[in-house]
This record gives C-alpha cells, structure tokens and sequence, in this order.
C-alpha cells in the first residue's frame, strides 16, 4: 500500500528508524524499512497460534483464545524493542503484521507511557492486490482478501488514537503537502526535511502497479 515508502519519507522528515532493518529485495527495490526484530517478534507470536501474515481470516481478533501468560511475555518483548529504539524525538515503525496485532503493541506503548499516532498508508486494491500476486505468486482471491483484512483492521484498531489516512498516490504527487497533512493530524513536528533525498528516493517508475478508476 506504499507503506515503505511513506515509512522512508518520514525518517527523512526527522523520524528516527530502528536498527537493523530489512533491506531491498527484487519486489522492493529501495527497501522494506522494517526492523528486523519487530518482524521477528510477530512471525514468532503468529506462528505459535497458527497464523501468519497471509493468513485472510480474523481468529486473532476473537476466535482464539491466547493465553494470559503467553500475552504478558509478548507485550514485555514488544516494550524491550521499543525501548531499543534510537533516542530522538520521533520514531517510525512500519511492520505490517502489527495491523493484525495492534492489541498487544498499543498495550505496549502505553504501558511505557509513550504517545502513538497512527498514519495509515492507502492504495487502490487492485494495485495492491496484483503487486501481492507478482511478489507472492498469491491467487486474486485471496490477495484481495487480504488488503481487506488489513484494511479494514487500521481502520478499526486505530480509532481511538490519532491518526491520518495517506493516499500512496498523493504521496508521490505532493509528499510536502502529505507530510503537513500528517504533521497537523499527529500533531508532530516534521519540518526538519531532507526535501533533495525525498525527491530522488520518491521514483515514480517503481510504482508498479497502476491502475486509475
């Protein structure tokens, strides 16, 4: 949906990025921005109660019971990671499994008494749904099932904190007026911009899929 991209846009607007992040790949040429450890953490919690990321259904927002015990140690993972961060007055963490998991990393965040603001990055399904069959060999069906899930769980999981929806193609149109778009809705500063680095990381050749109904 744009997330890397939109992730890499705000750490260049002052935004610091975790260590160790997941680097490019064939299907995304100038990176994931996803740190390595998050992704971890979430594949591992997944696994355990038989989901992953391209699991369509929503058993972990009701179906399944997960343990007590087993949800207090995962919070403690999340909260040690987040203490990881870099000391700056911003940080950006884009892994996309936190969408199915938001519970547990909210919980987090506001058990160490950090404030969160949600950007919520979005794009035509129909891009997104045949750049998951071009990158995971994903049948139509249950691609469009998952930009669905996804979809609609940042919507509801992030009602309650302040947030800010980001169409991916405005961003690659006018990223300064996203980023004050973003900036006013958070109520952030973002005005400390490497604006040349945005400029040449924002190619609109990488910009795959296209479609414009």
């Amino acid at each position: 949906s744009g997330s890397s991209a939109l992730a890499r846009v705000l750490s260049l607007c002052g935004c610091g990025l975790p260590a160790e992040l997941v680097g490019a790949t064939e299907a995304n040429l100038l990176g994931h921005w996803e740190p390595h450890d998050a992704l971890k953490l979430n594949e591992a919690f997944l696994s355990v109660h038989g989901a992953s990321w391209h699991d369509p259904t929503l058993r972990l927002q009701g179906e399944i019971a997960v343990d007590p015990g087993r949800r207090t140690a995962y919070v403690e993972k999340i909260k040690e990671f987040l203490r990881s961060l870099p000391n700056a007055p911003l940080a950006v963490i884009k892994e996309p499994r936190i969408t199915a998991l938001s519970d547990y990393w909210f919980e987090a965040v506001r058990q160490l008494e950090f404030p969160i603001g949600v950007v919520v990055p979005v794009r035509h399904p129909q891009e997104v749904t045949a750049s998951l069959e071009a990158r995971d060999r994903a049948s139509p069906e249950l691609s469009s099932a998952l930009w669905l899930k996804y979809n609609l769980l940042a919507e509801r999981q992030s009602r309650g904190v302040p947030r800010v929806f980001v169409d991916y193609l405005n961003l690659l149109t006018d990223w300064r007026a996203e980023v004050s778009r973003i900036a006013a809705a958070l109520s952030v500063d973002l005005s400390v911009r490497d604006a040349g680095a945005i400029e040449e990381f924002l190619r609109h050749d990488l910009r795959r899929q296209r479609h414009d109904g």
